[in-house]
């Protein structure tokens, strides 16, 4: 990988305000190595042709209607599923209890 220099100090600073981050010399100049690395990575990933790469829409292929169709179901008991949720506001709201 090139060595060139794409995260400067002066970026880093920038990006340690707006984060409220407070890194010493040490911490700086590694994590700035770090990212230089990455963003030199990227940018070679960049340079990388996609002329004989076709196009992926999907997964799936073109025929996603092919494997459901989308229908509208009705509750039954929608009372009992609202009953479910720890807090049902006025507008509809539904609030779910902790799991944790």
């Amino acid at each position: 990988m090139e060595n060139k220099e794409i995260m400067t100090g002066q970026m880093l600073t920038r990006i340690c305000e707006i984060s409220r981050l407070k890194l010493n010399e040490k911490e700086s100049e590694s994590i700035k190595k770090d990212c230089n690395s990455i963003l030199s990575y990227f940018s070679q990933i960049q340079k990388i042709s996609q002329d004989k790469v076709s196009n992926t829409n999907h997964v799936f292929g073109s025929n996603v209607s092919d494997l459901r169709k989308d229908e509208v179901n009705s509750f039954q008991n929608v009372t009992d599923i609202r009953s479910q949720f720890a807090y049902v506001g006025p507008n509809g709201l539904m609030k779910a209890p902790k799991n944790l």
